[in-house]
């Protein structure tokens, strides 16, 4: 690794170590008296290209999570390093709609539909770039042949 790498970032669920990139906190909804701590949620790693702890730089910004709307909420933890290099990890809060928390009372486990639409844009997204740059090589050799 070299002063050009990016920083190495994880986080970690405090109630299941072994969970590090798929963060998915779920949260009663109209609950608008409680006071969530997020820090108490999901502990954050964060080393520098030396190995040199860097976690204590982490920054996240959960105000626009509405604990009392259910829905997903993307929440993204970034580091940057003193050669300004930056990484990025996000998670979801999960806010339970009534159904939801009818389910988990009566000891079922609610379904998660993990972001099949944002992993089918990126899909399309790669697709779409590959494309364009195949076209450009093609345009670029017929140009290139007169």
């Amino acid at each position: 690794m070299n002063k050009y790498s990016k920083p190495l970032l994880i986080i970690e669920d405090i109630e299941n170590p072994q969970v590090i990139y798929d963060l998915y906190v779920q949260v009663v909804d109209n609950d608008e008296d409680a006071n969530y701590v997020v820090d108490e949620w999901f502990n954050v790693f964060a080393k520098d290209f030396r190995g040199r702890d860097i976690s204590n730089r982490a920054v996240y910004d959960t105000s626009l999570v509405n604990y009392t709307k259910p829905g997903d909420y993307p929440v993204e933890v970034s580091v940057m390093d003193d050669n300004l290099n930056m990484s990025v990890v996000s998670f979801t809060i999960h806010v339970l709609t009534i159904k939801e928390i009818k389910r988990i009372e009566k000891g079922y486990s609610i379904g998660r539909k993990k972001g099949k639409k944002n992993i089918m844009l990126s899909n399309k997204l790669f697709y779409f770039t590959l494309g364009i740059f195949i076209f450009g090589i093609i345009i670029f050799t017929y140009f290139d042949t007169f």
